[in-house]
């Protein structure tokens, strides 16, 4: 009996620390978003026909739009549930990364990056900790998975220079994006057994 429960609690563990494993690589993803262009201004600017000062601003709006809606939507996790908002983040993200990847002009990357990508960021980060949150009980495993997330974060920062260079110096600017939009599909796919519901349930917001 003994063996059976260990047995059980091993399995619920390795389920939980999978589905954290969902969640930090989202993290990455987002992360990586706000630093992989840096690199390939000057082939955007030529391919779209554009100034580096365009591109260097389309950078700069998609932080300002993150920064500025990473509060409203932790109100809307609140509101709408974890879950939900995670989901409709990547979806809203992998969006802009797509619209972003055939863009033919300035105005179009705006569209997909700086304002799709900064929002769907804004709305996917927040759910992220609450979820890992929800996904253990024990206080020492759940410091060890915001961890896990924390470092996502500064691996996808510190990645987006190298990737996003070696992905546009050896096929093109926009696989870079083409190359998110793979990613957060594998993410929402693997991401369909993390537990749904409204935070408002578990985390009252106090008056």
């Amino acid at each position: 009996m003994e063996a059976t429960n260990s047995f059980t609690s091993f399995g619920g563990a390795a389920v939980a620390a999978a589905k954290a494993a969902v969640l930090a690589l989202a993290q990455f993803v987002a992360s990586y978003a706000g630093s992989n262009m840096n690199v390939a201004i000057s082939a955007i600017a030529s391919d779209l026909g554009t100034s580096v000062t365009g591109i260097q601003t389309t950078i700069t709006l998609f932080t300002l739009t993150m920064a500025a809606l990473m509060i409203p939507g932790s109100k809307l996790t609140d509101i709408w549930g974890r879950k939900f908002c995670f989901q409709l983040g990547l979806v809203i993200y992998g969006a802009g990364a797509l619209i972003a990847s055939f863009a033919q002009g300035l105005p179009l990357l705006m569209i997909g990056y700086s304002l799709l990508e900064g929002v769907g960021s804004a709305l996917l980060i927040p759910p992220i900790y609450i979820l890992v949150t929800m996904l253990f009980d024990d206080t020492t495993t759940r410091a060890k998975y915001f961890g896990v997330v924390s470092a996502a974060a500064g691996i996808g920062s510190a990645a987006g220079p190298l990737i996003g260079g070696l992905v546009t110096s050896y096929i093109s600017w926009r696989a870079s994006f083409i190359l998110q939009v793979l990613i957060v599909g594998v993410i929402i796919w693997l991401g369909r057994g993390i537990a749904p519901g409204r935070c408002a349930q578990l985390l009252p917001v106090s008056s």
